[in-house]
């Protein structure tokens, strides 16, 4: 959910270039791929990050839970993976979705007026 409110701040606070690029006249799929660009580029690199964090602190997690008497392996299937990369980009997808109805309901004359 963090991620629909990053990019609806991203949007309210460019709103004033967002409107004035629907004014030169791009189409709403245009301006959402304008915004939909950053995000693709932030679930990426989100995914590769999280892997490679994901695996170091389940590494922490299994040898402080690890003792003389039991010791936990670090197996982390590819699955897991795979199911973790799918569900971000699912939810990425949903707030793409959702910043593009918001994109389409910008006042252009209203946030061209708007003073700084």
């Amino acid at each position: 959910m963090s991620s629909y409110y990053l990019t609806s701040i991203n949007v309210s606070e460019r709103e004033r270039e967002l409107a004035t690029i629907k004014v030169l006249g791009f189409f709403d799929k245009e301006v959402t791929a304008y915004i939909v660009r950053e995000n693709v580029i932030f679930t990426v690199v989100g995914i590769v990050l999280g892997f490679g964090i994901g695996k170091l602190l389940t590494w922490f997690i299994i040898t402080m839970a690890s003792s003389e008497q039991v010791a936990f392996p670090l197996i982390i299937p590819d699955s897991g993976y795979m199911i973790a990369a799918g569900m971000t980009v699912l939810f990425s997808l949903i707030v793409m979705g959702m910043t593009h109805r918001k994109l389409k309901g910008i006042d252009m004359i209203g946030a061209l007026k708007e003073n700084e």
